[in-house]
């Protein structure tokens, strides 16, 4: 989590930051699935442990999303629970095939992007 807070970081105020880092959480989250089930099902608050140490990544992640739709990148309506769900469904995905999440990051993007005009 202390990696994913300082990418975060270091992605702030840069273009494409939420896109890139949305990505990231997809593969990690897909890459730790096991993990993250096991110690969920035994009750473990995984984003609570991670806020009281500093590495808090959903503020980061909320924080990057109004970033982004403050500059235009992302679609104004978009909510971070619309966000979660979208992630959740990229990890519904099979995780030995870093194509397939490749493509369905590639098409939740697009689909957070506002419309060309």
């Amino acid at each position: 989590m202390k990696e994913l807070s300082e990418q975060a970081d270091a992605l702030t105020g840069s273009p494409g930051a939420f896109f890139a880092f949305f990505a990231t959480l997809v593969r990690e989250g897909a890459a730790h699935r096991g993990l993250a089930e096991a110690l969920g099902g035994a009750g473990f608050d995984v984003d609570a442990a991670a806020a009281q140490a500093g590495c808090d990544v959903t503020a980061r992640l909320r924080a990057l999303l109004v970033s982004a739709q403050e500059s235009g990148e992302v679609r104004p309506d978009i909510t971070y629970p619309d966000v979660k769900a979208l992630m959740a469904g990229c990890l519904s995905a099979d995780p030995s095939d870093p194509a397939s999440l490749d493509r369905l990051v590639a098409v939740v993007s697009g689909g957070l992007r506002p419309a060309a005009r």
